[in-house]
């Protein structure tokens, strides 16, 4: 009967690496890292400074604004100025 109890802890010690085995591949998966925010375009880095500069000015109308300009800050920005902003 020793013997059997020496078999079943060597059954238990040959279980121990097909546990350890299970993390290893859980432990692969967490090693991919996220994939990085697409760059914005120019139209969106534009809406975004006019939305910053004028944060009291609804978005749609910045967006707008942005658009008849042709997407040129400079003269959207002299707009928005224009619509009495302050």
């Amino acid at each position: 009967m020793d013997d059997d109890d020496v078999q079943e802890t060597g059954g238990l010690s040959g279980d121990a690496p097909i546990s350890t085995s299970a993390p290893r591949a859980g432990a692969a998966q967490e090693v991919a890292p996220p994939k990085p925010p697409r760059p914005l375009s120019s139209q969106q880095q534009a809406e975004n400074t006019l939305k910053e500069a004028f944060p009291s000015i609804d978005a749609a109308v910045v967006k707008a604004v942005l658009i008849a300009s042709g997407g040129r800050v400079e003269p959207a920005f002299n707009a928005l100025l224009g619509m009495g902003c302050a």
